[in-house]
């Protein structure tokens, strides 16, 4: 008995290592489906201007404190050349986005130029970016010194509650868009890990559920 139940625990501890390491998706719009959503585009080979950049950026909610590991946006890349982004967590300040607290820059593959590309799941992974319970807001940009363009299709299935953007070159503040216009973007955040102390208790009991079920299914 004593063997199998340590035996059980050592199981039970490992499952739970896994689960502990796997991502789950904090937020997830599903992908979009119409023509456009929102572009970007950024530096010299920028068809809408040297100077011009842009962002855009939706609000979602944490409840918990999360460490987030990966963000995605449904994306095609419309230019010969690299489309280059950021994305970026902001802070929220009053109904806006307020201070950028992380950021990674990413890359989409050249195209051909097609008139219709297909978007896929595009951007950076392997972060480590700890947030705790809170409103913020995940944006795309088109920094000034990145180039090509990049395009979100829209009408996605989950929309997020907010969505807003913004250019220098026309204002210098947020503007509201429909939420109807929601592009699609995934948040992948590491597995909460269960409380150093409910650790042990948490794997004893798995341990001697896993005997009692193995000893009735014998019986």
């Amino acid at each position: 008995m004593f063997k199998e139940l340590v035996r059980s625990c050592a199981f039970a501890a490992s499952t739970l290592i896994g689960i502990a390491h796997a991502d789950v998706l904090v937020v997830d719009t599903g992908p979009g489906y119409a023509s456009t959503g929102g572009s970007f585009a950024g530096g010299p080979n920028n068809p809408l201007g040297v100077a011009f950049g842009q962002s855009l950026a939706g609000r979602f909610n944490l409840t918990t404190t999360t460490k987030i590991t990966s963000i995605q946006g449904w994306l095609a890349n419309y230019s010969t050349d690299n489309a280059e982004l950021t994305v970026s967590i902001f802070n929220t300040i009053a109904t806006d986005p307020g201070a950028r607290l992380f950021s990674s820059a990413f890359s989409l593959g050249p195209t051909d130029n097609c008139s219709g590309c297909l978007p896929s799941w595009t951007g950076p992974s392997g972060l480590n970016w700890n947030l705790g319970p809170g409103t913020y807001w995940v944006v795309f940009e088109g920094l000034n010194d990145q180039t090509g363009m990049a395009t979100f299709t829209n009408g996605v299935a989950s929309p997020l509650a907010s969505y807003k953007w913004f250019s220098p070159s026309f204002a210098s503040y947020w503007n509201t868009m429909n939420s109807t216009l929601g592009w699609g973007v995934q948040i992948g955040a590491a597995q909460p890990i269960p409380e150093p102390a409910t650790l042990p208790i948490l794997i004893l009991g798995i341990g001697v559920i896993s005997v009692v079920v193995r000893r009735a299914r014998q019986a």
